[in-house]
């Protein structure tokens, strides 16, 4: 057995001594966990065109935390597994292109990179790497600024007490000239209590203004595993707190006040379960906040659910919680994402139609507000299971275009991780493109976290800390007019119609 087998199968006997990690994360450590297979089963085989689909699911209620089961959408997805490869793309469509990579700068080698991204407008923030063996956070957080199609460095932060155990930048977010970053095992006030730290840009620099807290501080909370913000709200997960329930989780909300960030609601599952993780993801449009659970097991072991907070003028109430619409292991609310009133909820350990429980290829899924509620109208997933593993472990949107991170998939090579770049079509049919980085390569897990702002895509590479120098690595990517190629072939699916070539 190699090296990197050794470290993994160790560490996978302390897994859950460490707290909550990213489901790519334990998909690299060989975790079994909800009916995942050890890493050896995540080897493809022969290199396969890229064939995607999308299908619009039936309106159907998914309100409640009551399942929809869309057979109609689902028999479409299996339809389209067998489609022959046809061009897509028509005169609006546009493609993304690898545009080039962010490494970690040879003078700061203690710095590395891909565990978290965000974008917005001109600035790019990336949260740095850690060494798991010894729990060592590698660096800070980068940020850069894009000039023309380069993005250049502009500064890097560190933890403000140089702790280097805190797990600073593990989650970060940017809104206009605010940053967001969480640091989940800062220990200031209690072991792993986690903390935030809130930056704003003045003159081109980032000054640290408020240091946010959960009170009363709980040992091993974690809060800050999970960030989200727009310019007047704040939304910080604390995954493992025991709020009502063991590691039931719970979410922490501040608003802008006149003296600063106020905390002004804490979010919890409707009950609260063991497990459940509440607020491993978060994600907030206007006056919605989107809170996903993949450990909720209302719905079946390691099913998953979402819910959906609206502010109101007596504060944020739960207006929905929303299941799985196919039900399955599938860590539903690993990740969520939103974006002008529709809902993408990632679900990695999914199992897809004629595939074993020891398969988890994963799927999105797509919800829209309608006098109805909250509805299913969209399933998003590859239909050649050999390239989508862990697909819809990371998720971001912007308007109508998303990125979709698959931090297992090995077309590039043994666990090089992928990710996907979709664009939501007139008619609600998604039409997805795998996104091509020339120099990925095994074991870099590109995917482990993705971001996306207008023009412009950044996929993490976590890679292997371990490895000196260590892999970690952003691809970026630009979007372009439409120049179809035999390898960027996309077929899409829409209750069963084909897509006109």
């Amino acid at each position: 057995m190699d090296g990197f087998r050794v470290f993994i199968n160790f560490v996978c006997i302390c897994i859950f001594a460490t707290g909550p990690m990213r489901l790519s994360d334990f998909i690299t450590l060989g975790n079994t966990m909800g009916g995942g297979g050890a890493v050896a089963t995540l080897v493809h085989g022969d290199l396969v065109t890229s064939v995607i689909a999308s299908a619009r699911a039936g309106i159907a209620n998914t309100a409640h935390g009551e399942p929809t089961h869309t057979s109609a959408a689902m028999s479409s997805l299996a339809a389209s597994s067998n489609m022959n490869n046809a061009a897509t793309a028509d005169s609006a469509s546009a493609l993304w292109r690898w545009q080039s990579t962010i490494t970690p700068d040879s003078n700061t080698d203690d710095w590395k990179l891909g565990s978290a991204v965000s974008i917005h407008q001109r600035t790019l923030a990336v949260g740095p790497a850690r060494d798991w063996d010894i729990g060592v956070d590698q660096g800070g957080v980068q940020l850069y600024t894009r000039s023309g199609l380069n993005w250049l460095q502009s500064t890097g932060l560190a933890h403000p007490s140089r702790d280097i155990h805190a797990q600073y930048g593990s989650s970060v977010c940017l809104q206009n000239k605010i940053l967001l970053v969480g640091a989940p095992r800062d220990s200031q006030d209690a072991c792993e209590s986690g903390a935030a730290y809130v930056y704003e840009q003045v003159d081109d620099q980032w000054h640290l203004g408020d240091t946010l807290l959960r009170l009363p501080p709980n040992e091993g909370d974690q809060f800050g595993a999970a960030v989200a913000c727009n310019t007047n709200t704040l939304v910080i997960g604390a995954p493992k707190a025991n709020q009502g329930a063991e590691d039931s989780g719970a979410v922490e909300v501040f608003e802008r006040g006149a003296h600063g960030w106020l905390h002004v609601a804490t979010l919890v599952a409707n009950p609260p379960t063991a497990g459940a993780l509440f607020g491993l993801s978060v994600a907030i449009d206007g006056d919605h906040i989107i809170v996903g659970a993949p450990g909720d097991r209302t719905d079946g072991t390691f099913s998953g659910r979402a819910s959906i907070f609206t502010r109101t003028p007596n504060g944020w109430t739960r207006q929905t919680t929303l299941s799985c619409p196919v039900g399955g292991r599938g860590w539903f609310g690993h990740a969520v994402a939103t974006s002008q009133g529709r809902v993408l909820v990632g679900a990695p350990r999914l199992t897809r139609a004629n595939q074993t429980d020891f398969d988890a290829r994963g799927a999105a899924f797509e919800f829209q507000y309608t006098s109805a509620g909250w509805q299913h109208v969209a399933t998003i997933t590859p239909a050649n299971t050999l390239e989508g593993d862990s697909f819809a472990c990371s998720l971001a949107l912007h308007q109508q275009r998303a990125v979709f991170g698959a931090s297992s998939d090995s077309l590039a090579g043994r666990l090089a991780g992928a990710a996907f770049a979709g664009a939501r079509m007139g008619d609600g049919v998604w039409n997805v493109q795998r996104l091509r980085a020339p120099d990925c390569a095994q074991e870099q897990l590109a995917g482990h976290a993705v971001a996306i702002f207008g023009s412009s895509i950044a996929v993490g590479r976590l890679g292997n800390p371990e490895e000196d120098p260590a892999p970690g690595a952003v691809s970026l990517f630009s979007l372009i007019q439409p120049q179809v190629t035999q390898e960027d072939l996309l077929t899409t699916s829409s209750m069963g119609r084909k897509a006109a070539p």
